[in-house]
């Protein structure tokens, strides 16, 4: 009616390990037809995104769409992990990218989407 639609998507919390992570996604199979795509959620420092490698591929083999929270706490290096190990189609956040002019590139060349949260930021003292 109002032209508006919304789909879910299932997180993973990056303070807990990989096998979480996969144990996570199995309860939510039978579910799948619920959601469309997978996150990497929770505080970034200590825990970059190749930590979920094997489970972002499984995800990328079950055809889910996949988003990272990357760049907001930490490093352009988790920005960078989350594109090419994770194969993020939106990056959360991403707000170090300005620190790395080859990112801000790549980012503007394969147009990967940033969300932020103003928020969030200043609670975290980013800037």
């Amino acid at each position: 009616q109002l032209g508006v639609s919304a789909s879910l998507i299932l997180c993973f919390l990056r303070h807990l390990s990989e096998e979480e992570a996969f144990e996570t996604l199995e309860q939510a199979l039978p579910y799948r037809d619920r959601f469309i795509g997978v996150g990497l959620d929770s505080s970034e420092v200590g825990h970059p995104p190749e930590k979920f490698a094997r489970v972002f591929a499984r995800c990328r083999e079950l055809g889910l769409h996949r988003v990272a929270h990357a760049g907001e706490e930490g490093p352009p290096a988790y920005i960078w992990g989350a594109l090419d190990v994770l194969h993020a189609e939106r990056i959360d956040h991403g707000v170090q990218a300005v620190h790395d002019a080859d990112l801000m590139r790549r980012l503007a060349q394969d147009r990967v989407a940033l969300t932020v949260c103003p928020l969030s930021n200043e609670k975290l003292c980013v800037f």
